[in-house]
C-alpha cells in the first residue's frame, strides 16, 4: 500500500511492478499482496517468485517402463527407449537385432546380438575395439615378422619384400637361399687385402641358431696402369687401396691435385773455348 496526496492508502500492483514475477504462471493482483498460479507441472518459489519446472524423472517413481528412460520437459517428461531397444507396435521397449538392422556392422568379424547391444567377433588380422562394436585391421608390420625383408601391411594381412639374396617362405618371411647362406663368429667384419676390400655382415637365424652373412666387395683400380702417361708425369705413380701416390723425380713437386710432378725445364749450358795457337 502507499500512500497518495489525500493521505489515502493506494494498493500496489504488484504484478506490474515486478518484472518477471510468477513466470511461467499468472500473477493475480490482491490488495495489498498478490499470488501467483502455477500449471500443472509447475510449482511455486516464494523466493524467487516465479513457477518452477519439477523434475518428475527425480521423483523417485518408475514413470517409464522398462528398458525405457525418463526425459525431463517444461511442465511434464517422456519416455524413450534406452539405446539398443525400441518401441514396439504394444508399446513397450523391445531389444533392437542390430546384426540385423545396420548392413555389415561388423565389418572383417561376425556380429552376435545381445541385450541391447551387440558384440563383434573378429576375423584373422582384425581386433575388436573396446567395446568390440568394430573390428580394426591389425598391424602385423609392428612386430617386425620378415626379418630379412622389408614389410609391407595390408588389410587383414602383410606382405614380405625380401632382400637381395632371400626369399619368400610359405610362411610369408624371408629365408637366406643356399647361395647366400655362410657362417660367420662375428656381427660384421671389414677386411682389406692386396687390392680388394670386402665388407661382411652377419644376423642371426631365430629359431635354429643359425648366423646369415651378406658380403660385399670392392675392387680396387690400379690408377697407375688406367692412366699411365696421364698422372705422375716427372714421378713414380704408386698405387694403393683407392688411390695413388706420385713420387717426382729430384726437381720436381706436386701439383696441387697430387696426380702430377711440375718443376723448370733443364738448362742446358754450353761452353765456348777459344781456338789456340799451338807452338
Amino acid at each position: 500500500m502507499q500512500v497518495n496526496g489525500g493521505n489515502n492508502c493506494m494498493d500496489i500492483d504488484e504484478c506490474r511492478e515486478i518484472p518477471g514475477i510468477c513466470a511461467n504462471g499468472v500473477c493475480i493482483n490482491q490488495i495489498g499482496s498478490f499470488r501467483c498460479e502455477c500449471p500443472m507441472g509447475f510449482s511455486y518459489n516464494n523466493i524467487l517468485l516465479i513457477c518452477e519446472d519439477i523434475d518428475e524423472c527425480n521423483s523417485g517413481d518408475n514413470l517409464c517402463q522398462r528398458n525405457a528412460n525418463c526425459i525431463n520437459i517444461p511442465g511434464s517428461y517422456r519416455c524413450e527407449c534406452s539405446p539398443g531397444f525400441k518401441l514396439s507396435p504394444s508399446g513397450a521397449c523391445v531389444d533392437r537385432n542390430e546384426c540385423q538392422e545396420i548392413p555389415n556392422v561388423c565389418s572383417h568379424g561376425e556380429c552376435i546380438d545381445t541385450q541391447g547391444s551387440y558384440r563383434c567377433i573378429c576375423h584373422n588380422g582384425f581386433k575388436a575395439t573396446a567395446d568390440e562394436t568394430m573390428c580394426m585391421d591389425i598391424d602385423e608390420c609392428d612386430r617386425q615378422p620378415c626379418g630379412n625383408g622389408t614389410c609391407k601391411n595390408t588389410v587383414g594381412s602383410y606382405n614380405c619384400l625380401c632382400f637381395p639374396g632371400f626369399e619368400l617362405t610359405h610362411n610369408n618371411d624371408c629365408m637366406g637361399t643356399n647361395h647366400s647362406l655362410s657362417f660367420h663368429t662375428k656381427v660384421s667384419t671389414l677386411t682389406r687385402e692386396k687390392n680388394r676390400m670386402s665388407f661382411s655382415v652377419c644376423a642371426f637365424l631365430l629359431g635354429d641358431g643359425l648366423i646369415v652373412c651378406t658380403f660385399t666387395f670392392f675392387a680396387d683400380i690400379d690408377e697407375c696402369s688406367a692412366l699411365q702417361g696421364q698422372v705422375c708425369r716427372n714421378g713414380q705413380c704408386i698405387n694403393g687401396l683407392g688411390s695413388f701416390q706420385c713420387l717426382c723425380h729430384e726437381g720436381y713437386e706436386n701439383t696441387p691435385d697430387g696426380k702430377n710432378c711440375i718443376g723448370e725445364s733443364p738448362v742446358t749450358f754450353i761452353r765456348i773455348i777459344k781456338p789456340q795457337k799451338c807452338s
